[in-house]
């Protein structure tokens, strides 16, 4: 249910919050699923601030992965706590070896301590800090539901949280002998650089840093499949070139994959040379690999075709500005 929808902007206001607040038992947790797609930063800010005015001992958390047909996906997690964040490891390491729990946790790569608390994102000082000064999100004043002056500036992507990212390890206790304390803390920094990586969308250094880690193994497994998957249907649909360029965009959505795309648009625009968007596009999959000079070619050709297509004018300029022209 996103913020910004007619049905659930009501889920993410002050008001909500104490009505939330005023249900929960002394030791109750509140956690809400947020989704940051389609906002802007300063959004999902208000979004923090008016969470942390009744929740003030509140945690980020982020939850990504790679699906199967290789496409990386994320959303993140806001936790109230009664009082400050404070995870007793021996209890919890029981609790995912309850085995109901662990059978329902494994297929997510989520059935040990290191890989739950990997989750991690950032406790409340810090995320106090970024979140900053400015308006809550209430039910009079929902900014977050409109397109205001806070919808403008950077959007809201994963990136956004990797300079937020602190190890979990200074809100754990009860961690075992001191030789367990210390593998649990550098395990779990470990993690705070691959996922790191992994925000800014490089996936592969990612995947270098934890070769042996399940979770990373099953996103390395997803990657190959997802170009391996690409291909076979682009194989299936060789002479049509309405589903070789969806399948071109979906390449480009992995990492890494701009010639698979360059190949598929290639072969779009031999089996229909006026389609306009298939050059232009062409020219954007050249451009991010980093071939310019055909890129311009490219969105040349695009325009001498439609010379009303927005989006070679735009990449066009783009790729002349890239090379100082």
């Amino acid at each position: 249910l996103h913020p910004k929808s007619s049905d659930a902007w009501v889920l993410y206001t002050l008001e909500f919050y104490q009505t939330v607040r005023d249900a929960l038992s002394r030791d109750g947790i509140f956690i809400q699923w947020v989704p940051f797609q389609r906002l802007s930063v300063a959004e999902f800010k208000s979004i923090v601030r008016t969470f942390q005015a009744v929740f003030p001992h509140a945690s980020l958390w982020f939850c990504h992965g790679i699906s199967k047909t290789g496409l990386y996906g994320s959303h993140t997690l806001l936790v109230g706590t009664p009082e400050r964040l404070r995870i007793d490891l021996g209890r919890l390491s029981r609790r995912l070896a309850e085995p109901r729990v662990a059978a329902d946790m494994r297929p997510w790569a989520l059935a040990t301590p290191v890989d739950l608390l990997e989750t991690f994102v950032c406790g409340e000082d810090r995320l106090r800090e970024w979140a900053g000064d400015g308006p809550l999100n209430t039910d009079d004043l929902p900014y977050v539901q409109y397109e205001t002056k806070y919808s403008l500036g950077p959007e809201c992507t994963a990136a956004v949280f990797a300079p937020l990212l602190e190890s979990v390890w200074p809100y754990l206790y009860n961690t075992g002998s001191a030789g367990q304390a210390r593998s649990l803390q550098a395990e779990l920094q470990e993690h705070v650089r691959a996922n790191a990586l992994m925000l800014t969308g490089r996936f592969k250094e990612a995947i270098a840093l934890l070769p042996r880690d399940p979770k990373f193994r099953k996103y390395a497994a997803n990657l190959s499949f997802g170009r391996r998957w690409v291909r076979e249907v682009a194989a299936y649909y060789a002479d049509n070139a309405r589903a070789l360029i969806w399948l071109a965009g979906r390449a480009m959505a992995l990492p890494d994959n701009w010639e698979d795309a360059v190949a598929l648009y290639r072969r779009a625009v031999a089996l229909e040379p006026n389609n306009a968007v298939a050059h232009s596009n062409l020219g954007f999959a050249l451009a991010s690999a980093g071939r310019l000079d055909a890129a311009i070619a490219e969105y040349l050709s695009a325009l001498r075709i439609d010379p009303r297509l927005a989006a070679a004018h735009n990449n066009l300029a783009v790729a002349l500005e890239a090379q100082g022209r």
